[in-house]
């Protein structure tokens, strides 16, 4: 079996949320957070920033450097079973570009508040972290 790892960032600002509209390897179109593969020699909070700036044009920076959430999931990719750990870490914006770096990714970038971005959430893991930032005060900006 195979082992991979990403990292991403929940990013919050003014009681909005940052989703992205992601293109999937399967093809569908799915809105969920920026997140990347862990380059060779690149920390989990390092692949996470650059990941976030490439898909979104956002920089940030985190607010904790231990990860927020952490996903565990298993796939099949070209018949072969794939486990994956995706670190997340909660962030703040610092500078917005205004480009998507990844257009053949990523469709569009929304800032939707909770209840919406809640609606908007594909994966299950997505709408926890969702709940999780939603207890801790997300919406009064952590």
């Amino acid at each position: 079996m195979r082992k991979e790892f990403s990292a991403g960032g929940v990013i919050t600002k003014d009681g909005k949320i940052l989703m992205v509209l992601m293109n999937t390897i399967t093809g569908r179109k799915v809105w969920t957070f920026p997140k990347g593969h862990i380059e060779e020699g690149e920390t989990p909070q390092k692949a996470a920033l650059r990941e976030v700036f490439e898909e979104t044009g956002v920089r940030c920076e985190i607010t904790d450097e231990k990860e927020f959430y952490v996903s565990h999931y298993f796939f099949n990719r070209n018949g072969q079973k794939v486990e994956k750990k995706v670190f997340w870490y909660i962030m703040r914006p610092v500078e917005d570009s205004g480009e998507i770096q990844t257009p053949d990714e990523i469709e569009e970038i929304r800032w939707a508040d909770f209840n919406k971005a809640l609606e908007m959430a594909e994966y299950e893991s997505d709408r926890e972290i969702i709940k999780k930032i939603d207890k801790i005060g997300g919406k009064n900006g952590i």
